[in-house]
């Protein structure tokens, strides 16, 4: 009957082994989903604080490119003006040089 209680515990404590082991490998498998999540969860707010910083820069450049659209357009019409008035100041003049090279064919 000895040999059948040793028989009887040894196949006790097998058991004992599987669900320990059972119990292990749940754990683990709680731990590295819990792992993942929060690796995913990094990851999604690092890729939110990324998009953040990338309109904020579109932002910023937006305005200094904006800032320069308008630098160029009243230095371009500035130039338009002053060419403008080069031209009236002598029209007259270009005229008379065009009547006096006609008249002189």
């Amino acid at each position: 009957m000895r040999s059948n209680d040793a028989i009887q515990q040894l196949l006790l404590a097998e058991e004992d082994g599987k669900k320990l082991i059972e119990q292990a490998r749940q754990k683990a498998q709680l731990l590295i989903k819990e792992a993942k999540e929060n690796a995913q969860a990094e990851v999604s707010e690092f890729v939110k604080e990324q998009e953040r910083q990338l309109q904020d820069l579109k932002n910023a450049n937006q305005e200094a490119l904006a800032s320069t659209e308008k630098e160029l357009a009243a230095k371009v019409e500035k130039e338009l003006e002053s060419i403008r008035s080069y031209a009236e100041a002598n029209m007259n003049e270009a005229v008379n040089m065009i009547v006096d090279y006609v008249f002189d064919v």
